[in-house]
This record gives structure tokens, C-alpha cells and sequence, in this order.
């Protein structure tokens, strides 16, 4: 009786588990966007203000507009995504196609051109649009990523919490290894070259190109899931997204509120992050500390992350 429902018949079989070389393999990626995006959050804004010479108020108006830019790009890009037809499966071809693209953006937004502030802010606005467009033509499939490799939610939470670990490793080295070669750079040149930023990027985008290979060649999408989703991207497939997102959240409370929590959060993390270098240099007036204190916040998250995803498994998301 024990093998039988409720109504005589047999359970459903249970879904094979995920092999943990996939698991792992998917949630090493986001060591490789960290590099982009925790030099985005902390190293940026002073290097536009302390190197390019942008005033504060244009600096923080360039991130205003090129967040907005993202709102709009992410989801034309995620249609697109979906509809997305290879050998190779709708997300994972991105990893290695468009990854090289975001390495050249990276390098483009730490030029300094010798103009006027009008001229640093539209090209600050420009590089800045172009480097978030680039990594969201890789980001957005590899977080689609997730949804084919496992439809179970503990393992979901698993890779969730390891992503977020690699994630938090990413950033510690990007934040002690860059600003460090940036400073290395000008003592063996003798001078305060600019060049020296563009060069550090180039490098730190070179790393991450190792780990997007690594996560297309452990991860799979199975044939069945890439077919079930739309064919064909056209521009109203944006809109019809967009209500079939309205739609959901309107009879989803829960999710809702999760949405609006994610958003205070990362407004949260966001000015915290963009005030953190300017507090070492200025207020502290320590910048020899930089590249020590940055990497320290995300040590203590790296530690704690799986922590979380752990007790998360243990008992649920919401307690948790």
C-alpha cells in the first residue's frame, strides 16, 4: 500500500536529480558577471568623478538613465532569449557569443576623453548604456539558465546559494585585484595614465570568459523545455511578456510583495555601495585601505551565503 495513491494507482516518479556537476557548473557563472558588476557598483561612480572629472550630480544622473535603459533592454532581451532556437539550446549559446562583446564594453567605458562635462556625460551615458546592454544580452539567458536545468525548488535553492558564493568571490577579486593593477600600472609608467583603467578592465573581462565556458559546457537544456516555450521574436512579443507578467502579478499577491522587497533591497545595496569608496577615501581619508575593505563585504557575504541557502533547505524561503 505503502507504493500506491490514494486512488490505487502508482505515484508519479519522482524527477532525477540534477548531477551536481551541472548544478555547480551554472552557479560558477555568476563568479564571471561579478567581475562586471561589483566593479560597476563600487569602482565606477569615483572613477568617474575622481578620474573622468564628471561632477557628482551628472555621475549620479548617468546611473539614473542607464538603470532605466535597463528596465527597458532586459526585457526585449529576455524575449528574445526565449525565442531563441540552436543545437545548442535558447540560453547557453549567449555564454560564449556575446560574452567577448561585453569584455570590449567594459574596456570602452573606462576611457577618458579630453572634453567638456556635456561631452564626459554623454559619453559616460553612451559606454555606460553599452556595458549594461552587453551584459544582459549574456545575464538574462544565463539566468533563464536555471529554469531548464532543474524544475525542483531545494535544488534551486542549492544552486542559489552557491551562485550567490561565487558571485560574492567574483567581486573580491575584482576589488582587490583591479584597483592594485591600476596602482601598479602608474608607479612602473611614472604617471597617472588613464590607460591604466582601460587595461584593468581588459584583464579582469579576460578572466571572466574562462567561467562562461565552464558553464556552457556543463550545463544542458532539455529539448522538451526549449520547444515549450515561444517561437519566433517579433516586437510585440515585448508587450505580450509584459501582460503576461501584468497578469500573473495581479492575481499573485505573494509574488508582488516579494518584487517589492527585492527592489528596496537592492536600492538598499545599491547607495550603500557607491557611497562605500568615496567613505575610504575621503571621509576616512584612507585610500590605501581601499582594496582591502571592499573585498572584506564581500568575504563576510561569501561566508554566509550558503549558510542561508542551507537553512533555507532546512526549513523554507520564508522563514528563512
Amino acid at each position: 500500500m505503502q507504493n500506491q495513491t490514494a486512488f490505487g494507482g502508482s505515484p508519479p516518479a519522482l524527477p532525477p536529480k540534477t548531477p551536481l556537476s551541472q548544478k555547480m557548473g551554472w552557479s560558477f557563472g555568476d563568479f564571471g558577471f561579478n567581475i562586471y558588476w561589483q566593479a560597476l557598483n563600487l569602482l565606477m561612480m569615483p572613477f568617474y568623478t575622481d578620474v573622468l572629472g564628471l561632477s557628482p550630480a551628472l555621475a549620479g544622473t548617468v546611473f539614473l538613465l542607464a538603470s532605466l535603459w535597463d528596465g527597458f533592454s532586459d526585457s526585449v532581451i529576455g524575449a528574445i532569449a526565449d525565442r531563441t532556437r540552436t543545437r545548442h539550446g535558447s540560453y547557453r549559446p549567449y555564454l560564449i557569443f556575446a560574452s567577448p562583446v561585453m569584455v570590449v564594453a567594459f574596456m570602452v567605458s573606462f576611457i577618458t576623453p579630453n572634453w567638456d562635462q556635456g561631452g564626459l556625460f554623454l559619453y559616460a551615458l553612451l559606454s555606460q548604456m553599452f556595458l549594461r546592454t552587453a551584459y544582459s544580452v549574456v545575464n538574462i539567458p544565463y539566468t533563464c539558465l536555471s529554469s531548464r536545468i532543474t524544475q525542483n525548488s531545494d535544488e534551486r535553492s542549492f544552486m542559489a546559494g552557491w551562485r550567490i558564493a561565487f558571485a560574492m568571490l567574483g567581486g573580491m577579486v575584482v576589488t582587490f585585484f583591479m584597483p592594485r593593477f591600476v596602482d601598479w600600472l602608474q608607479v612602473r609608467t611614472g604617471e597617472e595614465s588613464p590607460w591604466a583603467y582601460v587595461l584593468a578592465a581588459g584583464l579582469a573581462g579576460l578572466l571572466s570568459i574562462p567561467v562562461f565556458w565552464v558553464t556552457f559546457l556543463t550545463t544542458r537544456e532539455p529539448a522538451h523545455l526549449s520547444e515549450g516555450a515561444p517561437k519566433g521574436f517579433h516586437p510585440a512579443a515585448v508587450v505580450e511578456d509584459l501582460k503576461a507578467v501584468g497578469g500573473i502579478l495581479s492575481h499573485n499577491g505573494p509574488l508582488l510583495r516579494v518584487f517589492a522587497c527585492m527592489i528596496v533591497s537592492s536600492l538598499a545595496f545599491t547607495m550603500t555601495n557607491k557611497c562605500v569608496t568615496y567613505y575610504v577615501n575621503h571621509y576616512l581619508q584612507r585610500p590605501d585601505l581601499r582594496e582591502y575593505i571592499l573585498p572584506l563585504i564581500f568575504f563576510v557575504q561569501f561566508l554566509c551565503c550558503p549558510l542561508w541557502a542551507w537553512v533555507a533547505q532546512k526549513t523554507s524561503k520564508r522563514d528563512t
